[in-house]
C-alpha cells in the first residue's frame, strides 16, 4: 500500500506540475499574442497616420497648385480687344465678337513714337516735370467718340533739371507693375484698379484697368468733369525708362468707345528708345547699352 501511495503521490505531483506548466505556457502565449497584437496595432496606426499625412500633403499640394493657377490667371490677361487693321486710313478692331471700324490716320509724336488715331482727334503737347507727354482728345460733340482722351507719356530716368539719364536698367515687369500701381492709386481720383501682365506678343509689358471719379483731382475733358470714368493704362518698359499710353472715357460709354480706346493704344509702335540722345546725354558718357 505504501508503494501504491507513493506512486499515486508521484503521479499526482507530475500531473500538478504539468498543469502548472500548461498555465504558464498559456500565460506566456497569451502575453506574446497580446504583445504581437499591440505591436501590430501600433504598426497599423503608424501606417494609417502616414497614409493620412500623405493624403493631407497631397491635398495641400493640390490646393497650393490651384491657388498658384488662380494667381497666374489674375496676373496674366489677354486684352479685351483684337486689333485687326490700323494702317491704310482705317482702324478696325473686334470686341466681344463684334467688329468696329473708324476712319483713322497714323501719327508720329515729337518724340518719335507712332500711333494710329481716329480722324478728328485734337493734339496738345505738354510737360509734367521731366515727363514729356501728348494728349489726344475727341472734341467733336457729334462724333461717336466725343470725350474720349488718349495720352502718351515719355518717362525717362532723367537727372533733375537736365536731360541726362541717371541710369539704365533691364526692364522688370513683375517688380514694376506693383510699384507703378501704388503711384497710380495715390493720384486721388482712382477708386478701383486691376493690374494685368501681358504676353510678349503685344506692344506692352502690363496694363491697368482703372475707374474712379473725375471730380477729385487732375485735369479732365469737360465731358468727364465730376463724372464717373473708366480707363486703361498701358506700359512699355525700356532700359531708359518707360512709355505710358493711357485712355479715359465715361463709365457709361458705349462699347465702341472703349474698344476704340484700346485699339488705338494697341496701334502704338513699341521697341524701345526712339529719342535722339547723344552719347554725352548718358551719365558718364559712352555708348548706349
Amino acid at each position: 500500500m505504501k508503494v501504491v501511495s507513493k506512486s499515486l503521490l508521484v503521479a499526482g505531483l507530475a500531473v500538478g506540475l504539468a498543469a502548472c506548466g500548461n498555465v504558464e505556457n498559456e500565460e506566456n502565449n497569451n502575453g506574446e499574442n497580446m504583445n504581437n497584437n499591440e505591436n501590430n496595432n501600433t504598426e497599423n496606426n503608424v501606417d494609417n497616420e502616414e497614409e493620412d499625412n500623405n493624403e493631407n500633403n497631397n491635398l495641400d499640394e493640390e490646393n497650393d497648385n490651384e491657388a498658384d493657377e488662380d494667381a497666374d490667371t489674375e496676373e496674366t490677361a489677354e486684352l479685351p480687344v483684337e486689333l485687326i487693321e490700323h494702317e491704310g486710313g482705317e482702324l478696325v478692331f473686334e470686341m466681344d465678337g463684334e467688329e468696329y471700324s473708324f476712319e483713322a490716320e497714323q501719327y508720329e509724336t515729337d518724340f518719335g513714337k507712332e500711333i494710329t488715331l481716329v480722324d478728328g482727334m485734337e493734339t496738345e503737347y505738354g510737360e509734367d516735370g521731366l515727363v514729356e507727354y501728348v494728349n489726344f482728345t475727341m472734341e467733336d460733340e457729334d462724333h461717336e467718340l466725343y470725350g474720349l482722351s488718349l495720352r502718351i507719356d515719355e518717362d525717362f530716368n532723367y537727372e533733375e533739371g537736365e536731360e541726362v539719364l541717371i541710369y539704365t536698367q533691364e526692364p522688370d515687369p513683375e517688380a514694376t507693375i506693383g510699384m507703378e500701381a501704388t503711384e497710380v492709386n495715390a493720384a486721388g481720383h482712382v477708386e478701383d484698379l486691376e493690374s494685368h501682365l501681358i504676353d510678349d506678343d503685344t506692344p506692352y509689358h502690363f496694363y491697368y484697368e482703372i475707374s474712379g471719379n473725375a471730380g477729385s483731382t487732375g485735369e479732365w475733358h469737360e465731358s468727364l468733369e465730376d463724372e464717373d470714368y473708366q480707363g486703361y493704362m498701358f506700359y512699355e518698359l525700356i532700359e531708359e525708362g518707360q512709355y505710358i499710353v493711357s485712355a479715359h472715357f465715361a463709365e457709361d460709354a458705349d462699347e465702341s468707345v472703349e474698344g476704340a480706346a484700346v485699339a488705338m493704344a494697341m496701334s502704338f509702335q513699341p521697341e524701345g528708345l526712339t529719342a535722339d540722345l547723344d552719347d554725352d546725354d548718358y551719365v558718364g558718357g559712352g555708348e548706349e547699352e
